[in-house]
């Protein structure tokens, strides 16, 4: 794996006028495309390149040498009870928050066994409801729903469990600069 895995930014400078739905959506026309001129974007030079896109002249880009995540690649590397509990899947290009999209879908569906990743994340959620952003192709945005015995509040120290046992398989797999946020 040649991802190197680390923090997010907190705080950025975010243009208010507009929703994230729009920010989105711009962001994942910028993902599709490779490239956009900064006028067909909602967003300055500097929000950009703390987003993670390369910006040179009026032109936004998505930065060079990466490796993007691959739902078939992830699929295959699955132990085979691991590929028999996964129910679905899930890449994003751009996502909101993938905690806050598996927390709707549990509305009105088991998500036992989903998982959701995102190369881009623009409203996850840090510590004491800090924004927390996960800039394009630098970090592993990335929630799963899996049914527990007992409820969420009695769960305590799980997320920072499964957090560490996430740094330490990333780690063994050849990532490097591997950094753990706080799990929520």
């Amino acid at each position: 794996m040649g991802r190197s895995v680390h923090g997010g930014t907190e705080n950025i400078n975010r243009v208010p006028e507009i929703n994230s739905q729009q920010l989105n959506e711009a962001l994942t026309r910028l993902c599709d495309a490779g490239e956009l001129p900064l006028s067909q974007l909602p967003l300055s030079a500097e929000q950009l390149t703390q987003l993670g896109f390369t910006v040179s002249s009026s032109v936004a880009r998505l930065p060079g040498q990466l490796e993007l995540l691959d739902a078939e690649l992830i699929r295959g590397s699955l132990s085979s009870a691991a590929q028999r509990w996964l129910a679905a899947l899930d890449v994003k290009k751009v996502a909101g928050s993938t905690n806050s999209d598996l927390l709707a879908r549990a509305h009105s569906d088991v998500i036992d066994g989903h998982i959701r990743l995102a190369e881009l994340q623009t409203a996850g959620r840090g510590r004491r409801g800090r924004a927390w952003l996960s800039p394009f192709g630098q970090n592993l945005a990335l929630s799963v729903g899996a049914l527990m015995p007992l409820e969420p509040a009695r769960l305590g120290g799980l997320s920072l469990a499964v957090g560490l046992a996430v740094h330490d398989a990333l780690t063994q797999a050849g990532a490097h600069d591997v950094q753990l946020k706080w799990p929520n």
